[in-house]
């Protein structure tokens, strides 16, 4: 299907997942979804992993300039467009808003606003392999979408201190959602759950300090990368060629995956960005400053190369089994609109950045 239509492989299966999820054949049920939760995120440490050993710390230094430009034009028009469309046009069509306040409404489009700036690098990731694209101008996009990552995670962590700093009074979504009673469907009740549970950290934190209410994004990404570097640095004891494993060369890729896969889960019960020190840690192992660096630079990548199929049939056939078809449909027009309206937004982004590179 993928030949015939000129689609990536990814695209077949997203497609997969959802015929044999609950909308199909549901094969792969809620529950048994949940039983391979381990599947699923070793699948996204292995992935985030990739991504940042695809990062060349000598030539991000090079192109430094090029990449900020990107990153500040994209973040700019993505930002500023979606957060204007959602408060003044798509607010109105959901539901658990109406009777807020503006003030409520501004503070649920920021954080649509700052979701819509995040990018896939596992799907970046696994469109260049398949393609088997390489060369600058691959490496200065993976290098931006795997930093615009980063500062996604800051710019989110903030939203959600910046609710609880602001005052504002979400508890009767909370309630009204804990008894289906939000909207008139159930579907709203769930969407206003969801916003309960990315709110949560702000309710919780609204009688603490002010001062660690504003570090404490700051604090838990750099603890992320920290985390990261000293996996990396483990990691890349792994990839030395005078280590126990280096004569195994399937050992050797077991052990980078149970690695990875220990390193996600550890960080995500530590309350770190999980993703992000896995994408710390492949920086940190491919970019190793000593006389076999390049060498174990390039037996990761091989490792990673060579798992690479299987990650992105689980982690993709998982994801396509996850959706919510019901909802989509429900909210379609807001959907199509947001999704137009960030197409621009990065049509302009990058229509402004070669402006201002002259490329």
């Amino acid at each position: 299907m993928n030949r015939a239509f000129g689609t990536p492989k990814i695209t077949g299966y997203l497609l997969a997942g959802v015929a044999f999820g609950a909308h199909g054949f549901g094969a792969l049920t809620r529950a048994s979804m949940q039983r391979l939760w381990a599947i699923d995120n070793g699948c996204l440490a292995c992935i985030g992993l990739a991504a940042g050993a695809e990062v060349i710390a000598g030539e991000l230094r090079k192109n430094a300039r090029r990449t900020t430009v990107t990153i500040a034009a994209i973040v700019a028009f993505t930002w500023g467009l979606t957060f204007a469309s959602f408060a003044t046009v798509f607010a109105a069509r959901v539901d658990f808003l109406q009777g807020l306040s503006q003030a409520h409404v501004y503070a649920v489009s920021s954080l649509t606003a700052t979701l819509a700036l995040a990018r896939s690098p596992a799907s970046a990731l696994a469109v260049m392999t398949e393609c088997e694209a390489s060369g600058p101008f691959c490496s200065h996009i993976l290098s931006a979408t795997v930093v615009k990552d980063v500062l996604v995670v800051a710019m989110f962590a903030m939203n959600v201190e910046l609710v609880a700093l602001s005052g504002l009074d979400f508890h009767k979504i909370v309630a009204e959602a804990a008894v289906g009673a939000v909207g008139r469907d159930g579907d709203n009740a769930s969407a206003a759950r969801a916003l309960l549970v990315v709110l949560r950290p702000a309710m919780q934190l609204e009688s603490a300090r002010l001062g660690a209410k504003v570090l404490q994004p700051l604090v838990r990404v750099l603890g992320a990368v920290a985390a990261g570097y000293v996996s990396g640095l483990v990691l890349g004891r792994m990839l030395r060629p005078s280590s126990v494993i280096a004569r195994w060369k399937n050992v050797r890729v077991g052990c980078i995956c149970v690695g990875a896969a220990c390193t996600f889960i550890a960080s995500e019960h530590l309350g770190l960005e999980p993703l992000l020190v896995c994408v710390a840690a492949g920086v940190t192992a491919a970019n190793r400053k000593h006389a076999t660096g390049e060498a174990e630079r390039e037996e990761l990548r091989a490792a990673v190369h060579a798992i690479s199929p299987a990650v992105n049939l689980f982690f993709f056939t998982l994801a396509g089994a996850s959706l919510k078809l019901e909802n989509v449909w429900n909210s379609l027009v807001i959907a199509v609109g947001l999704v137009t309206v960030r197409l621009f937004a990065l049509f302009c982004a990058t229509s402004v950045a070669a402006r201002v590179l002259k490329a």
